[in-house]
């Protein structure tokens, strides 16, 4: 058994670590630096989303905050998050940042709070003080409004599963990457329901999408994103904070076929934890931890303050199985993700997490029908 001061005792070194994190990032960038694309593109998309693509349009339009920033600063979201970040772009920067951040968080400590009932004020702490979502939160990055639908998802999906569609269609029209195995693990599951929900909802809002900003953004967005790769791999130093098996690949110089079967293993591994999970019916927080990261080991593409996707079922997690037999998994677990943001080590983190998660559902058991009452 885990005693919960472990778990303070935890808090309180995350605490140490993100101020000094924040401190550091705050000396070199200003506050918000990768939600300022992002309010670009919903300023653009009032009357120039054809330019919403053109990264060096986006690029210039940010000049006022970083005028002497060297690099490309493009805009690779789908066009349906231009539903939510339109909206924003209406607004003064800073004031769209606050609201941003507000709503943001406000869903993310409600999701994980659901996830885990009891102990709010442990699991809110832990959560906002965990690696990947404080840097995540210094820069304005969409994962943390992303990571909290994902999590209502896995809630609702057992009793409201037609709700816990609509979250995860939501979350995949702002961070498609991060939801990419939700149809197969639906599929395991038999959420047949979910399912239909969320590509129903999700094709009102390409649709929606379309008939406000035009179809020809939606090809433009995908011709885009080869070279927002290139962009990705040009900047120094970058990569050291990719988490994706593509990203380690092109640390270790992997290349051609290689490279392919490297990315396929990872993807193996990834597809093979969510099926399972979902084939087994596990709790809401073990189906998470396999959606999200399983979801990663398949992304061509994700920092190190994605890392934050993994957060609200690391913690659940751990304050959940604090007081059972399986307290070393879910802390050592929680000890993994609050490794993902460390340089070089983003993909070993999350390997290890979705091990260890696999492995307290798999120690648990599927759930025993209850047996009927005789008469």
């Amino acid at each position: 058994m885990l005693p919960p001061r472990a778990l303070w005792a935890l808090a309180v070194a995350l605490a140490a670590l993100g101020l000094a994190q924040t401190w550091t990032l705050l000396r070199f960038q200003p506050p918000g630096l990768d939600f300022l694309p992002l309010w670009t593109a919903g300023r653009m998309a009032w009357s120039g989303h054809g330019q919403v693509y053109d990264f060096a349009a986006v690029t210039h339009a940010q000049a006022w905050l970083l005028p002497r920033f060297p690099w490309m600063r493009p805009y690779a979201y789908p066009p349906t998050a231009l539903l939510l970040l339109a909206p924003l772009g209406a607004l003064p920067f800073w004031a769209a940042l606050g609201a941003w951040m507000a709503l943001g968080f406000g869903v993310f400590l409600y999701a994980g709070t659901r996830l885990t009932r009891g102990r709010r004020t442990l699991v809110v702490a832990l959560m906002l003080l965990s690696p990947a979502v404080v840097m995540a939160a210094i820069v304005g990055q969409a994962v943390i409004l992303v990571s909290a639908l994902t999590a209502l998802a896995m809630v609702d999906l057992t009793g409201k599963p037609r709700r816990a569609g609509v979250w995860l269609a939501l979350a995949a029209a702002i961070k498609p990457q991060a939801v990419l195995l939700a149809p197969l693990a639906l599929v395991a599951g038999g959420a047949i329901e979910a399912l239909v929900s969320a590509a129903v909802v999700g094709a009102v809002l390409v649709a929606l999408s379309a008939a406000i900003f035009g179809v020809p953004l939606w090809t433009q967005w995908l011709a885009s994103l080869p070279d927002f790769q290139k962009v990705i791999e040009s900047v120094p130093n970058l990569m050291a904070g990719v988490i994706t098996p593509l990203g380690a690949a092109h640390l270790l110089g992997l290349s051609g076929p290689a490279a392919l079967v490297w990315r396929a293993a990872f993807a193996l591994l990834g597809a093979g934890l969510a099926w399972s999970a979902f084939a087994r019916r596990a709790d809401p927080a073990t189906r998470l931890a396999a959606l999200a990261a399983g979801s990663l080991l398949i992304a061509p593409y994700a920092m190190h303050y994605d890392g934050a996707m993994l957060v609200p079922a690391a913690v659940a997690l751990a304050v959940g199985r604090a007081q059972t037999p399986r307290w070393a998994l879910g802390f050592l677990g929680l000890v993994a993700v609050c490794e993902v943001t460390t340089p070089d080590l983003g993909l070993a983190a999350v390997v290890a997490f979705a091990v260890l998660a696999s492995g307290i559902s798999l120690r648990a058991g599927a759930p025993r029908p209850v047996p009927a009452p005789t008469l």
